[in-house]
């Protein structure tokens, strides 16, 4: 459906770049944000079109794109438009493709995106491999 646009009923112009169309039931049915949304069609500026496009393929199948590399990006539209199963695929995914030497860039992304798992594995993760470093600790309690 999603693939063939046949029966669309809405069409989303993101960042002015790209356009795509979608099934108002369907969005409405995933996405408590969608289903308050519709009172007409929307013009997405707050992420890009490829992001968009995950977000639907998501909504539609359950799945991600293989191409998709379940960035930051994603999971902050996953928590934008209130997809938790998304949100929680791409949390567990970020830590567990994480580079522990940017776990505090990870930290960072859990905190703007209210990825409270993501967030909660960050800071065991301090305790464990910091715990003598109580400076560094203290900041990041403070902090987030």
């Amino acid at each position: 459906m999603l693939d063939t646009g046949e029966g669309c009923d809405v069409v989303f112009n993101v960042r002015g770049e790209e356009r795509f169309s979608a099934h108002k039931v369907i969005l409405s049915a995933r996405s408590p944000v969608f289903r308050s949304m519709f009172v007409g069609s929307d013009h997405i500026t707050s992420m890009e079109p490829r992001v968009f496009k995950s977000l639907l393929h998501f909504i539609y199948s359950d799945t991600l794109p293989e191409d998709d590399t379940f960035g930051a990006n994603l999971l902050a539209a996953a928590d934008e438009y209130d997809i938790m199963r998304l949100k929680s695929i791409c949390e567990s995914h970020l830590w567990r493709t994480n580079s522990f030497g940017r776990f505090a860039e990870i930290l960072s992304v859990a905190d703007r995106c209210n990825a409270s798992a993501l967030k909660h594995l960050c800071f065991k993760y301090a305790a464990d491999n910091y715990a003598g470093n109580y400076p560094f600790v203290l900041f990041l309690l403070i902090l987030y």
